[in-house]
């Protein structure tokens, strides 16, 4: 009897930590969804602050009026994002995964004449700063054979 009792509460604990594990792994999954779904929704912001042609038209900032001003403003928020994004890859706080798919959206908007062109002025201008790596990436990887100036 003292047998199956034991049995019994042996496999009450297995069931309790069981449970306790899939709970575990539940949470993590529901906060990598969240965590994904933030960056995604910042993404989206910035990307309907931008004028429309900015993929199509060769925006070149040399006038810097307000409106160009106003772009730049948002491809900083956009370049900012990326740098966090790729900032976190190291850091492993996202998988592989993860930033294969946002690394190919930072490719494909980096081989864009308005982005390297933006690229260019606020990295030449210093208006702000990037993780020291994500700026290699873009200048090392990114940016290779493209243009290295606005004249170019």
């Amino acid at each position: 009897m003292q047998q199956i009792e034991f049995i019994i509460k042996e496999i009450g604990g297995i069931i309790a930590i069981a449970a306790f594990i899939i709970s575990i792994v539940k949470i993590r999954q529901d906060l990598h969804n969240k965590f994904f779904q933030e960056y995604t929704k910042r993404y989206s912001d910035i990307m309907l602050k931008l004028p429309f042609d900015i993929h199509f038209v060769e925006y070149e900032f040399k006038k810097l009026d307000k409106a160009e001003s106003e772009i730049l403003k948002y491809i900083g928020a956009y370049f900012d994002l990326c740098s966090e994004e790729y900032h976190l890859f190291l850091k492993k706080k996202i998988n592989k995964k993860v930033w294969n798919e946002w690394k190919t959206g930072i490719s494909n908007n980096f081989s864009k004449k308005s982005f390297i062109n933006a690229w260019i002025v606020i990295k030449d201008k210093n208006y702000t700063s990037y993780y020291p790596d994500f700026t290699k990436l873009v200048e090392n990887d990114l940016l290779k054979n493209k243009p290295s100036t606005l004249e170019e």
